[in-house]
C-alpha cells in the first residue's frame, strides 16, 4: 500500500532515524464520513481527541485530530510521512492502545485508536484521589511491561505521564499507554536529541548532547512518585522554572518527600530515578524487583475493582 506525504514537509534532522518500509496507507479524508463525533475527550498543544462512533462497526473509537500547521520536522520521517501512526501500527501489545486507521486532509491528520472508557490515570486520581499502594504497584508493573516491550522494538516514547496512561474501563486498573506523538526509533549506533514531553517528567539528560531509552525509565519513576504521593515532584508551577530545576537540580528522594512510602517502593524509585542514565535500571530489570515478586501478570490481576 502507499503512504501519504505532506505537501512541503521540513526535512527531518533526527540523526537516529532508521528507514522503515511504509506499510500503512494514510487514506483520503472521505473516511471521516464513517465517524460521528460525540464528545471531546481531551486536547493538547498539537491536537485534540474526540470520542467518535464508527458507523460501519457501530463501535466507539478515539479520534485524534492533529493540526499539520503545529507539527515540526521532528514529527515526520525524512521522506515526509508523519511518525505517530506508523509507529503505532508497528506495535501489537495489550498495554498499548490499538491503532485502527489514519487519514488526512489539507489541515489535519486524523488518527483513530481504541477508546478507553476509564479515561486517563491523571483524571482518575484528580477525581477520586490517590489509589492504594497495591493498585499503584499493579499499574507500575503493567507500565514497565509495556515500556519493556516498546524498548525491545527500539521505540522510545518520550512523553510518559499520567495523562498518557489510560484505563481500559472504569471498573478496573487495566492500563494502556497512549499518545505516541513524540515517539521515535532508536538504533544501536545512534542516540536521540531534542527536548520532548511535559516538564516535570523530563529526564535530566535531555539537556545534554544526546540520550537513549532511559529517558522513559526516568519518566516512569516520576509517574510512580506522583502515584504514591499525589504530588508533583517540583514545587514550582511554571514549566520554564521546572525545566531549569531538571537541568540544574533534578528531583531526588529524601525523608521528607517519601513519608508514608514503603521501604521496598522507595528502593525501586531510587533505581528508576538515578541521575546518571547508565546507572538507571532498565525496564526488564525493574520488573525483577522484589516489589513485583507476588505479581503473576495474567490480566485477571488487574480486573479487580479500582
Amino acid at each position: 500500500m502507499g503512504c501519504a506525504t505532506v505537501k512541503s514537509p521540513k526535512k527531518c534532522s533526527q540523526t537516529n532515524e532508521r528507514r522503515i518500509s511504509p506499510a500503512l496507507e494514510i487514506s483520503e479524508f472521505k473516511l471521516l464520513n464513517h465517524y460521528v463525533s460525540l464528545s471531546l475527550l481531551g486536547s493538547g498543544a498539537f491536537s485534540e481527541v474526540i470520542l467518535a462512533k464508527h458507523i460501519p462497526t457501530q463501535s466507539f473509537r478515539a479520534l485524534k485530530i492533529v493540526s499539520k500547521s503545529k507539527l515540526t520536522s521532528q514529527h515526520f520521517f525524512s521522506w515526509g510521512t508523519v511518525r505517530e501512526p506508523y509507529i503505532l501500527q508497528e506495535i501489537n501489545y495489550p498495554g498499548v492502545i490499538k491503532f485502527y486507521e489514519c487519514f488526512d486532509d489539507l489541515l489535519n491528520f486524523y488518527i483513530v485508536t481504541e477508546y478507553c472508557e476509564g479515561g486517563s490515570l491523571f483524571k482518575k486520581i484528580k477525581n477520586s484521589g490517590r489509589l492504594s499502594e497495591e493498585n499503584n504497584v499493579l499499574i507500575m508493573y503493567q507500565l514497565l511491561k509495556t515500556v519493556e516491550y516498546i524498548h525491545s522494538h527500539n521505540i522510545v516514547h518520550r512523553d510518559i505521564k499520567l495523562e498518557n496512561v489510560l484505563l481500559a474501563c472504569k471498573q478496573n486498573i487495566r492500563i494502556k499507554l497512549a499518545d505516541f506523538g513524540n515517539a521515535c526509533h532508536l538504533t544501536s549506533d545512534k542516540k536521540l536529541t531534542g527536548c520532548y514531553g511535559s516538564a516535570c517528567y523530563l529526564a535530566p539528560e535531555v539537556y545534554t548532547n544526546s540520550y537513549d531509552e532511559k529517558v522513559d525509565i526516568w519518566s516512569c519513576g516520576i509517574l510512580f512518585y506522583v502515584l504514591l504521593s499525589g504530588k508533583s515532584p517540583y514545587s514550582c508551577k511554571d514549566p520554564c522554572e521546572i525545566k531549569h530545576l531538571v537541568n540544574t537540580s533534578p528531583f531526588q528522594l529524601n525523608d521528607t518527600n517519601t513519608v508514608g512510602f514503603s521501604s521496598i517502593a522507595i528502593d525501586l524509585l531510587q533505581l528508576l530515578l538515578k541521575i546518571q542514565p547508565e546507572q538507571r535500571i532498565s525496564a526488564s530489570d525493574a520488573l525483577k524487583h522484589p516489589l513485583f515478586e507476588n505479581i503473576s501478570m495474567n490480566l485477571d490481576e488487574c480486573s479487580k475493582d479500582i
